[in-house]
């Protein structure tokens, strides 16, 4: 059975793009950085030329206005094109209005305006920072995430790129190393990822660091 089609979704405060919203798709590849404190989100946004002149400028404008309102929420989902209120898996959610998420702000460039034979849109290049309560990722000895999602061609398979870094822990009696971390959380940690970003596992690329505390022996 074919995997079902998902598209990205993305909500900052009541401002939407993606899926279901025609002339606000975000554009080539996504990226996301997560540590136990804060993530960033990066996307690029295109604004599609629409009837008259003064449509494409509203609509540039309703992207510059939402994007420039700092403490919004922040949501990133998947969700099926032909279904768009059914959410296929949550990327990151990170909403101020249940401090799930803090200090949500968002920066983006100058619009890129590009000109066609018969239409024009604007690119914008988005980030989305915000920082995590202090009980995020509480006790996973998990330091700094990153992973990017690529699709080359519209009919191939994304491609994700996983980075991180897992650390050691120093208990009484015991002493429980970086790569025993590593090796006993990275498949659940890499499957997670997979579900809610719709990535086929023979796809992907997974690279992970491993560091351990001073305290702890530098053997494994």
């Amino acid at each position: 059975m074919a995997a079902p089609r998902r598209e990205l979704k993305i909500t900052y405060g009541s401002y939407v793009c993606g899926a279901g919203q025609a002339k606000r798709q975000p554009s080539g590849p996504w990226e996301l950085d997560d540590s136990p404190d804060a993530f960033a989100f990066r996307f690029e946004l295109v604004i599609f030329d629409t009837s008259s002149a003064s449509d494409f400028e509203t609509e540039l404008d309703a992207a510059l206005d939402a994007f420039a309102t700092p403490f919004q929420d922040f949501k990133v989902e998947l969700v099926d094109p032909d279904d768009v209120g059914t959410t296929q898996g949550t990327v990151l959610s990170a909403l101020t209005s249940t401090r799930s998420g803090l200090n949500v702000v968002a920066t983006v460039s100058q619009p890129r305006i590009e000109e066609g034979v018969s239409s024009r849109h604007a690119v914008l290049e988005v980030e989305v920072r915000g920082e995590w309560p202090a009980d995020y990722d509480a006790g996973s000895l998990r330091g700094d995430w990153s992973y990017r999602v690529e699709q080359p061609d519209p009919t191939q398979r994304r491609i994700l790129t996983v980075k991180g870094t897992y650390t050691a822990t120093l208990t009484t009696g015991d002493n429980t190393l970086a790569r025993a971390q590593y090796e006993a959380s990275i498949a659940a940690k890499v499957a997670s990822i997979l579900s809610a970003s719709s990535i086929a596992r023979s796809t992907r690329s997974r690279m992970a660091s491993i560091s351990s505390l001073v305290a702890v022996s530098s053997s494994e």
